[in-house]
């Protein structure tokens, strides 16, 4: 993945950053990033929530410091997958939404 646009959030715990990848991207000064073919958002720090998510095109915006798709979304974690539409995702949050059919598999870890 190369970066079209990288996320700071300035936290007590540190610095915690996000990467948005794509092969295209265009850029409103102070507004937002659109990336689109094969647009992927992952974390650039060290325990993260999920390990990315990707949609044919992620829209972030500087001022909410959130990402947004219309489109169909799937995420990625460290034991599941789930995909819904009408996404968002405040980074300095964490707080991830979708209200469009969703769909998710969970992956069982090993208790032992």
């Amino acid at each position: 993945h190369n970066p079209l646009v990288t996320g700071y959030d300035y936290k007590p715990d540190g610095l915690k950053s996000w990467n948005v990848s794509g092969k295209r991207g265009e850029m409103i000064t102070n507004k937002r990033v659109t990336v689109s073919g094969n647009a992927k958002i992952y974390p650039g720090y060290k325990d993260p929530m999920i390990d990315h998510a990707e949609s044919e095109t992620l829209v972030y915006r500087f001022a909410q410091n959130d990402v947004i798709s219309n489109e169909n979304v799937k995420i990625f974690g460290h034991e599941f997958t789930t995909e819904g539409t009408d996404f968002s995702y405040k980074l300095d949050t964490n707080i991830m939404k979708y209200k469009g059919t969703p769909h998710a598999v969970y992956f069982p870890g090993n208790k032992n």
